[in-house]
């Protein structure tokens, strides 16, 4: 993958994050657009050079797709045959998602994420997007990628490709607000949501990057990592279930 980036007729340049591949019957090498990123003017406020940045992420994502293809080969003799799964414990964990699925719908995600689609242009499901995430995120947790390699092993079918869950991203960071709403009052209706008393919880996700930006900053970290941090403040119900969260700069205080 690699950042394209297009300088537009108003003089404002387009970036997109794109994949090359070769064309099995042309040979020919084509591109798809992975994530449509918008302007760099757009950015600007978040990042110096949000060029190098998204350079970096595109870096980023292909040492992740390479890591995991990598992983898929396994040197002959490295399985014995008493690891190997029989036929009915593969079934179960192709059945796993089940449970999960009825607290999905029970909160009715899938209605919200519906009902933002109809009014837009798409050929993939964010709601097939965002069950495959969560489902995976519980199940196996791993990156986007990973999780996506995780669709065929899934008793159902997900109506989205591999750059989709990408693309998805960023309409989920547009509705958070309004799904966090959301989630609130179906917690609320169906589990009696106890807000009698509530926690917050911060937690430090650790970036392995050279250099800070403008939102990962090295800060305190009861680790004593030296790498650029995001903090995590989260507030809970007196059941420890999830009410809102919010991301800070890896130097707040």
């Amino acid at each position: 993958m690699f950042l394209k980036s297009t300088k537009q007729k108003n003089g404002r340049i387009n970036m997109s994050i794109v994949y090359g591949y070769r064309d099995p019957v042309t040979k020919k090498t084509k591109h798809k657009v992975i994530e449509n990123l918008g302007y760099v003017d757009e950015y600007l406020d978040r990042y110096e050079d949000p060029i190098a940045y998204f350079k970096e992420v595109a870096r980023m994502r292909t040492q992740e797709m390479e890591e995991e293809e990598a992983g898929k080969e396994i040197p002959l003799g490295s399985v014995f045959e008493d690891e190997l799964m029989d036929e009915n414990e593969d079934a179960m964990r192709h059945l796993g998602f089940l449970p999960l699925s009825s607290i999905y719908h029970e909160l009715k995600i899938d209605q919200f994420l519906i009902n933002r689609q109809r009014s837009k242009s798409m050929d993939y499901s964010l709601n097939d997007v965002m069950q495959l995430l969560v489902y995976t995120r519980v199940l196996a947790p791993g990156s986007k990628r990973a999780s996506f390699l995780q669709k065929e092993n899934l008793a159902r079918s997900f109506n989205c490709d591999w750059f989709d869950v990408y693309r998805a991203l960023d309409y989920f960071a547009a509705f958070r607000e309004d799904l966090l709403l959301h989630l609130h009052e179906q917690v609320r209706i169906n589990y009696k949501r106890k807000t009698h008393v509530v926690f917050y919880d911060v937690t430090n996700y650790y970036f392995e990057i050279d250099q800070e930006d403008d939102f990962r900053r090295k800060g305190f970290c009861k680790h004593n990592t030296r790498n650029p941090l995001v903090q995590m403040g989260l507030l809970l119900d007196a059941d420890a279930i999830p009410i809102a969260y919010r991301l800070f700069k890896g130097n707040t205080h």
